[in-house]
């Protein structure tokens, strides 16, 4: 009798981002089979997951997943039965630093495309409101490598950063906003983890920068508090604009942030008859690094 496959759960897409959490698992009802987790890469084949990642029985988890990543995963048992597999794609990540998604003019930013294979030819590019798909170095910035930096940001800076390979691949996105303004609201510049503890700093450009702020979500008060407020264990509610104002001073630009949770990204079902055992892979990913929703 034939295997049968049976595909559970599927988004759209296999795609990761570096910095990316990944747990993959051989759910299975027979332990006794020794069931793990194999993968083939560019670099490597058939390796197991003590190889490269964490193994806990029959399940593997991958802190920071990195390009060299990619490749093809699948279960396969003690006797050399296998499951279904698994394809994915890990792209470089773009950073930000400082870690903010709002900056006073004539600020400075360093903004980079986290990557193992430097052949890829990644570079920083952006959309503003005058330019589309401009390119670090040519147009803006100073480009070291796979990296940009911008020594005196300006208001027309504001806007969609990403990491573009020669072949056209493209990273998470980033959006910076550049005020001319006194306030700035410092907040996640990346996806919050559903159950993590966020602070968002109201700061002034001249010291003192600690002054009383009142913080508003979506238009409405939050809170007013000494200079910052912190939000425990976010969930999906807490998504939405953000923005805070200091008396005397004036009120920071909005800020979107994101909150992201697990996600079940594919689950394969693989029944054998000979074996008398279903296995499932099962492939998890946790975001907890910035995910742009897309470029503008």
């Amino acid at each position: 009798m034939s295997n049968l496959v049976t595909i559970l759960v599927s988004l759209l897409s296999s795609q990761l981002f570096e910095g990316d959490s990944v747990s993959l698992s051989c759910e299975e009802d027979d332990s006794s089979a020794g069931w793990r987790l194999r993968r083939n890469t560019t670099r490597e084949t058939r390796t197991q997951c003590d190889d490269w990642g964490r193994s806990a029985g029959s399940s593997c988890n991958i802190t920071h997943i990195v390009p060299l990543d990619s490749g093809v995963y699948w279960c396969e048992s003690r006797e050399g039965a296998t499951s279904n597999s698994i394809s994915i794609t890990v792209t470089a990540g773009l950073t930000v630093s400082p870690s903010s998604s709002q900056f006073f003019q004539e600020d400075s930013v360093s903004l980079s495309c986290e990557e193992d294979d430097s052949s890829a030819g990644w570079r920083l590019r952006r959309n503003t409101t005058r330019e589309t798909r401009t390119q670090c170095g040519a147009d803006w910035g100073r480009s070291a490598g796979s990296s940009c930096s911008i020594g005196f940001t300006f208001p027309g800076d504001s806007g969609v950063y990403w990491c573009e390979s020669r072949e056209g691949a493209t990273s998470n996105s980033i959006s910076i906003t550049v005020t001319g303004g006194a306030v700035i609201l410092q907040s996640p510049v990346l996806p919050v983890m559903e159950g993590h503890d966020v602070t968002l700093h109201c700061k002034t450009k001249t010291p003192p920068s600690n002054l009383p702020a009142a913080f508003y979500k979506d238009g409405s008060l939050i809170t007013e508090t000494t200079g910052h407020m912190t939000i425990h264990h976010v969930n999906k509610s807490d998504e939405g604009l953000y923005s805070c104002d200091i008396r005397g001073h004036g009120e920071s630009p909005p800020s979107w942030i994101t909150v992201t949770g697990q996600e079940n990204l594919t689950m394969i079902r693989f029944t054998s008859s000979s074996l008398a055992s279903q296995i499932t892979l099962l492939f998890t990913l946790v975001q907890s690094r910035s995910r742009g929703t897309g470029r503008t």
